[in-house]
């Protein structure tokens, strides 16, 4: 008996973890993208929480993009943009306080930093 509760335990301090590590994403950031196309290298991104999932709005100078939906997964948040009426995947990861990944273009992967907004 001692063991089911050691191990529910364990499951629920496991559970705890994942879901604050998942939020760490929530909040207003800036970012970059030296390689992409000159309207699309800078911006803001606003994470946040609507309905239990986190959803993405990118605020580029003369573009918004509103409600996407961001995925996490294996330390991982995964998410697409229309750009040009094409469909961009895009991958970050939190590494020591700032958002590194990449966007997934036909003309390759470019890189994406971001840091939380002031």
């Amino acid at each position: 008996m001692k063991k089911f509760f050691a191990i529910l335990a364990f499951t629920f301090a496991y559970v705890l973890t994942v879901q604050a590590a998942e939020k760490d994403i929530i909040g207003n950031w800036k970012f970059e993208s030296e390689q992409a196309p000159y309207d699309y290298q800078t911006g803001k991104a606003v994470f946040y929480e609507k309905d239990n999932a986190i959803m993405l709005k990118l605020e580029f100078e003369y573009e918004e993009l509103k409600d996407i939906k961001v995925t996490y997964k294996d330390n991982k948040y995964t998410f697409e943009v229309e750009v040009d009426y094409q469909m961009i995947p895009v991958t970050l990861e939190i590494k020591n306080g700032v958002i590194e990944g990449y966007a997934e273009t036909p003309e390759g992967n470019l890189p994406v930093t971001m840091k939380k907004a002031k």
